[in-house]
């Protein structure tokens, strides 16, 4: 039970590193660097709702000795609807989005708004694969997320506060991530079909 609740914490860190570490780097870009950030970590809260109906899924085809990649795969494919909603508008109308949302003083970091989005995409996988590989037993997805963690850290420092290269960074991170740990479920799923 720690360590699923440790592997929560490390999501958490995830959805929130670039905000901290912006907002120590730059404080002058906090608040319009944070508009952004609400409107993309959307697509995360979506994937945690969503990861209630894969869970049970996942377990209750392991127990049965089988994979539950086509729950994962129907999972996904509704999740990229507001996905790809998003990053859409963000590319669009970034500035007007952010206008209509939270006024016309927090529209500096829209530049960096569609990368943004982006980034939360990568997230909201990995919180599904996250979900699906500790529902089918495989812990290790921990040490990805530390990992993966440390790697943001790094490169969002690495970025001095700037909106634009902030989100930049945080989308690599993500995006590796979310390969790795979608490899991983792969690769749990094709063991599973070789020992059933």
């Amino acid at each position: 039970m720690r360590l699923i609740l440790f592997a929560l914490a490390l999501l958490a860190v995830l959805q929130n590193i670039d905000v901290v570490l912006l907002g120590r780097a730059e404080p002058g870009n906090a608040g319009p660097y944070a508009a952004i950030s609400v409107a993309t970590k959307l697509l995360v809260l979506a994937a945690l709702v969503l990861s209630s109906f894969l869970l049970p899924e996942a377990a209750a085809r392991r127990h049965l000795g089988q994979h539950a990649l086509h729950q994962l795969g129907a999972t996904l494919a509704i999740l990229a609807v507001p996905a790809a909603l998003l990053m859409t508008v963000s590319f669009l109308a970034p500035r007007q989005l952010l206008e209509v949302a939270f006024g016309g003083r927090l529209t500096a970091a829209a530049p960096a708004f569609a990368t943004l989005a982006a980034a939360m995409s990568c997230l909201a996988m990995t919180v599904l694969f996250t979900h699906y590989l500790l529902a089918v037993g495989r812990r290790r997805i921990v040490l990805l997320l530390l990992a993966g963690a440390v790697m943001a850290a790094v490169l969002i420092a690495a970025a001095h506060g700037a909106p634009s290269a902030t989100a930049r960074a945080d989308l690599i991170a993500q995006a590796a991530l979310a390969a790795i740990t979608g490899a991983s479920v792969l690769l749990v799923a094709k063991r599973t079909v070789r020992v059933g």
